[in-house]
């Protein structure tokens, strides 16, 4: 088998949706002639963005190793605010900087990697996976995943900031020898900034048929509209106040309606439904899984909605997959976008959503993702903050008897497996 070096901080007994795209691919690797060696993170849950999730494990054969650092990474995971206007690493960059080159050696000296696949988040890793590669003579495969400074939805504190994380981009992705994307919007975006645009691959994050194989609808005693995962009610509520800040001193590339990744809109198309019909309040609940902030709490409490809206905190891997299956709807949202703008990034959820065959309500701007569900018919599309038509999708999708897609039933080319032997092929070309 071919060894290749894997590095991935966010890594199994983490949770998270970020994380699940690793393991997967770690899960699957050796099915076509990949040994993958993993260099991660601590694997702690560190607050609200860092939960523990230790059924993810599973997704690691046994004979994986995987290396962690000694020392325990310092307080707080990204910069401080001052290192973000200086422009500069803080402690936490340092630290992980030092645990890839000097660990990354030691393994190397033991396993004798053929290629290195680093991914990002968080951006450190790439500059030190490049550093470490050419330490060691080795080719480096860099998983972007989302386009980073290109990120329409990613802010800095001014433009000179933005045009220097662009500059850092542009170089690093030079010197790597193959860069993976996650959607085609972010893989079209990032081959504008490359010379070499034939490095530039797009794997999705896809779908693993096998954690839905053993898993059926259960009856629920209320039609329920469920979300899993994060939402950002208080950076878009203060994205809304600082805006036109951002767009002035060009810390952002365009105006963008942060709330809508998040249950704002949401609330308010239930409660506008409510009004309209009132026998409804009786017979739906919603349900937010996922680790909530007290501004999330909040906007149910402001909402006022006479039907219970159940907030059990984060929940594994596979208990969001079954809470999928047993949904009337799932609420799949994205930030808001001008007129002729494209979305750049695809919730890591859309797969699962889909794979799960239950109808979505898809508060999606033009993109990838809002296609997806157009060309699948799995739900309905609505503007993120058309409040008026996201509380008719729902009158539609609950009180009609919208038919269910079978479960797993989507294009295998969503399958986490197949996924995997394609990135096994950008590996095995590597050498």
């Amino acid at each position: 088998m071919t060894e290749v070096l894997i590095i991935a901080y966010h890594f199994p007994p983490a949770g998270g949706g970020g994380v699940q795209r690793m393991s997967k691919f770690v899960r699957y690797l050796p099915d076509f002639d990949i040994r993958p060696i993993v260099l991660a993170g601590p694997g702690i849950g560190r607050g609200r963005w860092e939960p523990t999730d230790p059924s993810l494990s599973d997704d690691v054969p046994e004979d994986v190793a995987v290396y962690r650092p000694e020392d325990p990474p310092p307080a707080g995971f990204g910069d401080s605010r001052l290192h973000r206007i200086l422009g500069t690493a803080g402690a936490f960059p340092r630290w992980w900087q030092h645990a890839v080159l000097h660990l990354g050696t030691t393994i190397a000296r033991e396993h004798h990697p053929r290629v290195i696949l680093v991914t990002a988040p968080p951006y450190h890793s790439i500059g030190s996976a490049i550093r470490l590669a050419e330490r060691l003579g080795l080719p480096v495969v860099v998983d972007l995943r989302d386009p980073w400074a290109l990120d329409e939805g990613r802010f800095y504190p001014s433009g000179l900031h933005r045009r220097k994380a662009l500059g850092e981009m542009r170089r690093l992705l030079t010197a790597a020898d193959a860069v993976v994307m996650n959607c085609p919007e972010a893989g079209a975006t990032v081959r504008s900034l490359v010379t070499d645009q034939t490095k530039i691959d797009v794997l999705p994050n896809g779908f693993d048929a096998a954690d839905f194989a053993t898993l059926t609808r259960r009856p629920t005693r209320r039609l329920q509209v469920v979300h899993t995962g994060y939402l950002h009610s208080a950076a878009g509520l203060e994205h809304r106040r600082r805006q036109r800040r951002r767009l002035v001193l060009g810390a952002q590339i365009i105006p963008i309606d942060l709330l809508g990744r998040s249950h704002f809109y949401l609330l308010e198309s239930l409660r506008l439904l409510a009004a309209r019909n009132p026998g409804l309040t009786d017979r739906v609940e919603i349900i937010l899984a996922g680790v909530l902030s007290d501004m999330d709490k909040r906007l149910v409490e402001l909402a006022g909605l006479d039907m219970p809206v159940l907030m059990p905190g984060y929940v594994d891997h596979r208990q969001a997959i079954q809470c999928m299956i047993d949904a009337t709807v799932l609420f799949l949202p994205l930030h808001g976008l001008p007129d002729g703008h494209r979305a750049r990034i695809v919730p890591g959820k859309t797969y699962e959503y889909l794979a799960s065959g239950t109808p979505i309500l898809a508060a999606l701007p033009n993109g990838d993702a809002r296609d997806l569900i157009v060309e699948t018919a799995a739900g309905i599309p609505v503007e993120p903050a058309d409040v008026d038509a996201m509380a008719a999708a729902l009158e539609k999708l609950l009180m009609e008897a919208v038919p269910r897609r079978p479960v797993n039933d989507l294009s295998p080319g969503y399958e986490r497996r197949e996924l995997t032997g394609r990135l096994a092929e950008i590996l095995h070309n590597q050498i």
